[in-house]
């Protein structure tokens, strides 16, 4: 993605080829794939999660948001949810 090559702290960037458990409304573990990892060259790497706005504080996203967020402390990273103003679209 352009915007990963554009920015010069970039390393590498890949599709995620993990899956993250979250608890949904209804109390069942679920899980969900991360769109990105990103890799730093001086900064701690980034999960990023690609939504559109209109949907951020639907369906099981926030839950998943959360579980994210959660993932990334346990593991030494970032996490971020992008919408299309992030991504100038």
């Amino acid at each position: 993605m352009e915007i990963f090559e554009q920015d010069e702290t970039t390393l590498s960037y890949d599709r995620c080829k993990f899956y993250i458990n979250y608890q949904d409304k209804e109390g069942n573990i679920k899980n969900y794939n991360p769109d990105f990892i990103v890799n730093y060259f001086n900064s701690p790497d980034k999960i990023i999660e690609i939504k559109s706005s209109w949907c951020i504080d639907k369906y099981n996203n926030p839950l998943k948001f959360k579980a994210g967020r959660e993932f990334a402390i346990e593991n030494n990273m970032l996490y971020e949810v992008w919408t299309e103003e992030k991504l100038d679209i």
